[in-house]
This record gives structure tokens, C-alpha cells and sequence, in this order.
């Protein structure tokens, strides 16, 4: 990889945020394009951005991160979404996917498995990490 993944990343969380966003550059194919706190918020950003990858949390409100992705992925289908949630849902990861979205991750995950599954998103592959995660 020649260039760094650049991210975005979006929770209504703020010490999550500022985790990912202080944890994720420590390795050196990702970079942080930009963060955001909201759905809204989100979707300005990434047409401002337009990041290799986004991580979001699914359970924001207003708008959820569910129907953040539904609404980024309906105008650039080809473009990657990764969910981030504090619990596994069956039905919420069913959901996401639905939207085109790529993963599903764990926010108790250890970094190195969120940074694998950003790469793996990035290449184009389905990524799901998480203790309690099923299939």
C-alpha cells in the first residue's frame, strides 16, 4: 500500500472519537481525514472529504449511523462504510448491511482488529470483529 487509508471517523461518543482518532494513526496506512459527531455532520464531511473508509457508529441520534450510511451510500454505492457499536445486533447488522455498508466491529475490539478490519474494508472485503459477534 502506497498511500496511507485516509477516514473518516463519526460517533456522538466523544472519548471514543478522540480514541480512534488518537489510536488509529499509530499505524501508518491510516490516517484520519476528519471526525464527526453526527449524522448530518457526517454526511457534509465525507462529501467534503470523500475518505477511503468511514467508521460510525451505528446507534447515534438523531440520525442513527444506519441510516447515516443509507443516505452516503445511496449517492456513492461504491464507497466504504465500516458500523462501530458497543453490542453485537443480529438485526442491526442484518440493517447495516442492507445499506451496502462493509463490516461490522465491536468498540471493545482491540485496535489492531479495527485497523485489520479498516484494511480489509478498504480492499473491498466484508469485515466483522467482536467478542460476541456471530454469524
Amino acid at each position: 500500500m502506497n498511500q496511507a487509508i485516509s477516514i473518516l471517523i463519526v460517533d456522538d461518543h466523544t472519548m471514543m472519537l478522540n480514541a480512534l482518532k488518537s489510536l488509529l494513526p499509530h499505524d501508518s496506512s491510516i490516517r484520519v481525514s476528519g471526525t464527526a459527531t453526527s449524522g448530518p455532520e457526517a454526511e457534509r464531511m465525507y462529501d467534503k472529504l470523500l475518505p477511503d473508509v468511514v467508521i460510525m457508529d451505528i446507534y447515534m441520534k438523531p440520525v442513527t449511523g444506519i441510516e447515516t450510511a443509507k443516505n452516503i451510500l445511496q449517492h456513492h454505492p461504491e464507497d466504504k462504510v465500516l458500523g462501530l457499536s458497543n453490542s453485537y445486533s443480529a438485526a442491526d447488522s442484518e440493517e447495516l448491511l442492507k445499506t451496502g455498508a462493509r463490516g461490522y466491529i465491536i468498540k471493545t475490539a482491540p485496535l489492531d482488529a479495527i485497523v485489520g478490519c479498516i484494511k480489509k474494508v478498504y480492499a473491498g472485503e466484508l469485515c466483522f470483529e467482536g467478542d460476541d459477534f456471530k454469524l
